[in-house]
């Protein structure tokens, strides 16, 4: 009997992405098969996500695509976009099935019955092949009650809810052993681990917990709120080689003023703290961050704060929001909005600034070593990866080395990457055969 098929489209944040690797294992133990997404599908699976009107948009039309690829499938919709504007989605002709973020984990089983010919299999699940990667994602909690002012993804992802620490560990361990050598710990809100678990359970204590899994080279943690980064966390993560000098650490805006509205409880100058902090711990440390333009009531001078704090904290990238009013959270009815084409302007000077920035980051890394965690073969001998520090890489290099992690002496800066050679190796390809010399 042939397969089923099925494909997913995902939009929005780590978490999201977390959760379609487990439907897709799920999918596969089925016996379903996996096709790209621009691929006629028995099965699509759009998890979507609603943190911005532009991200409706966005789901929305990946959506009218899955329906008009082929009209017989099965159209299924999940995610935040489910959980917040359900009403919206059911007007969507096309759409089967609407699946909250809660009821994901059991996606697949809902699922299975409904796609011919795939009744047979509802009571013979096998166990997939691992999908083959470097890295992967692990999910330890969800949920927030933090409640920007701005931010619908309390109402879409209810209160913080912790994985427990077993089930952590044990899937961190598989995935050791299945030779995945980093891992990135992710959550909605990852600083809040713990905080609905007993005996005092933290996102340090789990973080101290992981570094001792046999296997893994590196632990890389997603964003976690300022207000959560305290000093035995940049003790731990300074003080182990395992943890990554990355940190995405969201800012917002410069203005202690537009803060305060946006309900953040920090301010400025608690940021370039904690951010100092950071940097006499963890030399060469990576801070990316987030900032939103266009807030209600931001004037020019709120938006020059945020500009000049920046520029003092030099992040390595910086990820640019304008606003978009939210039904339901506090921001949508304050008064001042911002123009679009003010906030289109005010955008394209931080998109500038944070790409000089991010040249300046990686440029003064040419001529020194990293430490690279191959990802793939780009091109004919040409390899590429991530150093702890969040910069690409590019090398040549035989195949055999995806998946390793290698040191690598950078030569040159070009088009936001690094290229260098092998440490301790000159190599040049000559047909099919390497020749190997040692740096001087």
């Amino acid at each position: 009997m042939q397969s089923s098929t099925f494909s997913i489209c995902t939009l929005g944040c780590k978490v999201n992405q977390y959760e379609s690797e487990r439907i897709i294992q799920d999918f596969l133990s089925y016996g379903f098969e996996l096709v790209d997404f621009s691929d006629e599908a028995d099965v699509y699976i759009i998890n979507t996500c609603t943190v911005t009107n532009v991200s409706n948009h966005k789901s929305r039309q990946v959506i009218r695509r899955a329906i008009g690829r082929n009209p017989p499938a099965l159209v299924i919709v999940t995610g935040c976009y489910v959980n917040a504007f359900p009403e919206e989605l059911r007007e969507l002709d096309g759409v089967d099935m609407l699946i909250k973020n809660e009821d994901k984990p059991h996606l697949a089983e809902l699922v299975v019955g409904k796609v011919s010919p795939g009744s047979s299999r509802e009571s013979h699940r096998v166990s997939p092949r691992p999908r083959l990667h470097t890295r992967a994602l692990l999910k330890v909690q969800d949920g927030c009650d933090r409640f920007c002012s701005y931010c619908i993804v309390p109402y879409a992802r209810g209160k913080p809810l912790s994985i427990s620490r077993g089930r952590v560990l044990a899937e961190a361990t598989r995935l050791a052993e299945a030779g995945i050598k980093e891992i990135v710990v992710t959550g909605v809100n990852l600083g809040r681990y713990g905080c609905d678990l007993p005996n005092g359970t933290n996102l340090e204590g789990l973080l101290a917990d992981l570094a001792r899994i046999p296997g893994l080279a590196r632990i890389r943690l997603s964003s976690i709120e300022p207000l959560d980064i305290t000093a035995g966390l940049i003790t731990l993560i300074s003080s182990n080689l395992i943890f990554c000098r990355h940190l995405h650490i969201p800012l917002q805006s410069g203005s202690d003023e537009i803060l305060r509205a946006m309900n953040r409880n920090y301010t400025g100058e608690d940021y370039v703290g904690i951010i100092e902090e950071i940097r006499d711990k963890m030399p060469g440390v990576a801070i990316t961050t987030d900032v939103m333009v266009g807030f209600p009531g931001e004037t020019e001078e709120h938006f020059k704060r945020t500009k000049d704090l920046i520029s003092r904290v030099r992040p390595r990238k910086i990820h640019v929001f304008r606003f978009s009013p939210r039904l339901g959270t506090l921001a949508c009815s304050l008064p001042g909005r911002v123009s679009f084409d003010v906030k289109k302007r005010r955008s394209a000077e931080l998109i500038e600034l944070g790409e000089e920035l991010a040249r300046d980051f990686i440029g003064g890394f040419v001529g020194r070593r990293l430490e690279v965690l191959v990802e793939k073969l780009v091109e004919d001998n040409l390899l590429t990866g991530l150093t702890d520090n969040y910069i690409r890489a590019c090398f040549k290099g035989p195949s055999d080395l995806v998946g390793e992690l290698v040191s690598v002496y950078a030569l040159r800066f070009e088009r936001g990457r690094l290229y260098g050679e092998i440490v301790g190796q000159e190599m040049n390809h000559e047909g099919s055969n390497w020749k190997l010399e040692t740096r001087n």
